[in-house]
């Protein structure tokens, strides 16, 4: 029923599978946003080609919806790298354990858009085929979410602006 709700909603396919190891067959990106406290998938049933893996869901240093097996074999992004280093279990946990290094992250994601990190922008090296972006949110990303909200609650005639004393208007 979710997924032909889904289908209706969105107008994408989208298949129901048995298992998370289902869903990953073939897969070239995989997507995670739960709030899973530990990894949703083994690792090891990623295809063996080249892939992308966005890891959006869990960021305290004690969760990770992403296992080691993952993260010590993909080229590492995180969002923001000071909070990144401070919150991502994913990297914390391997840290942790000797099997990651702070130095084996690649970088954060103004570094990639910058043009700061060496290779190629998709990431990928020959000992590290996966690439994986680690993102726990940023007080940036929630502003450019709340501004396109607002213009887009604008152009539709909708919510009401009102002042607060402050020198900002907040539309809701």
């Amino acid at each position: 029923a979710f997924c032909a709700a889904a289908r209706k909603a969105h107008r994408a396919e989208i298949v129901a599978c048995p298992s998370a190891e289902a869903a990953l067959e073939g897969a070239h990106i995989v997507t995670t946003i739960t709030t899973s406290p530990t990894p949703v998938f083994d690792g090891r049933s990623l295809p063996a080609q080249p892939l992308h893996v966005n890891a959006m869901g869990a960021h305290y240093p004690w969760v990770r919806e992403i296992d080691e097996y993952v993260v010590t074999r993909s080229r590492v992004i995180l969002d923001d790298a000071v909070q990144g280093m401070q919150e991502e279990g994913e990297v914390l946990m391997p840290i942790a354990a000797g099997a990651l290094s702070p130095s084996d992250i690649a970088g954060d994601l103004g570094a990639v858009v910058a043009g700061r990190i060496a290779g190629r922008i998709a990431g990928r090296t020959i000992d590290r085929p996966w690439t994986l972006f680690l993102s726990g949110g940023t007080g940036v990303e929630d502003v450019a979410v709340a501004t396109r909200l607002v213009e887009v609650a604008r152009a539709r005639g909708v919510g009401s602006e009102f002042q607060f004393g402050l020198p900002f208007t907040y539309t809701l």
